[in-house]
């Protein structure tokens, strides 16, 4: 079956293995792109290098969820960062009621992810500090004994129900937080845009599958996990079309067509979303 044929409304027929060769020449690209400022680049660089460090676990748990919430620290800086500057810049252009407003809701958005950043690093820290984490004492010799992990309460996955618990979470709050700053910093920056619809499709199937393998790997809650991707999905679609059309500048018309898939609102709703999976994983 064709999904996409070549019509007016911007979808473009193009075969897996151009798609394909697409991403491996931006993936040799992205270390250079990171040091250039490029924001999408910078947050696949920080994701892949943690993913490494996973692999080759060389490292004690704690410390890499330290490196972890430190990356993305790093990112949620960079990101408040560009979007300072480019609201500046645009300040400096004439003061208008939209830039204001966009402004004032881009720096307190960063301001919050920035707290929810710090906050999680100085809670590993003190993890990793303490001496004798998950422990106990022998009673009878004075020493201190490991404590085996509490298992997690059975959980039926096929509940509909929970991800109705769930998003009353406060960590999804946080989610969305940095999704909000990992979109800004997109339309902060110059970055890329996929060529034809049919890329930017397959990208955003690729990231949603990737995602999935990576909420079952790395979180603690699965349901968490997947609320997480659900709800940030939804919010992350309309705030990317919001704000391409109102900061970004982009057609309205576009960005409600197949065309938006050959847009920077697809790379920021991906790179708000990276942001945001990757900073909850753990939980």
């Amino acid at each position: 079956m064709v999904l996409f044929n070549e019509t007016a409304n911007g979808f473009a027929a193009l075969s897996n293995s151009s798609a394909a060769a697409f991403a491996l020449d931006y993936g040799r690209q992205l270390p250079s792109l990171a040091l250039q400022g490029n924001f999408f680049a910078l947050v696949l660089v920080c994701i892949f290098g943690w993913v490494l460090m996973v692999v080759l676990n060389k490292l004690t748990g704690v410390l890499l969820q330290l490196i972890r919430h430190t990356f993305v620290f790093i990112i949620t800086g960079f990101g408040a960062l560009f979007f300072f500057l480019e609201f500046r810049r645009r300040l400096a252009g004439g003061l208008t009621t939209e830039t204001l407003v966009f402004g004032a809701l881009g720096l307190a958005v960063s301001v919050v992810g920035l707290l929810f950043a710090v906050y999680a690093v100085v809670m590993k820290v003190r993890e990793a500090r303490s001496p004798w984490p998950k422990r106990s004492y022998d009673q009878a010799n004075a020493l201190p004994v490991e404590m085996p992990e509490e298992p997690e309460p059975p959980r039926n996955l096929g509940e509909f129900s929970d991800i109705f618990t769930n998003v009353k979470d406060t960590s999804l709050f946080s989610a969305l937080a940095f999704m909000v700053v990992g979109q800004f910093g997109v339309f902060s920056t110059e970055t890329f845009s996929a060529p034809t619809a049919m890329t930017g499709f397959i990208f955003l199937v690729a990231f949603l599958i990737a995602a999935m393998v990576f909420i079952r790997q790395s979180y603690k809650r699965y349901m968490l996990g997947v609320t997480h991707l659900i709800v940030t999905f939804v919010v992350g679609v309309i705030l990317s079309i919001f704000l391409g059309s109102a900061w970004a500048q982009l057609p309205l018309t576009t960005l409600l067509s197949g065309a938006y898939f050959t847009t920077s609102s697809l790379v920021a709703l991906i790179s708000g979303m990276a942001l945001s999976i990757f900073a909850g994983s753990k939980t």
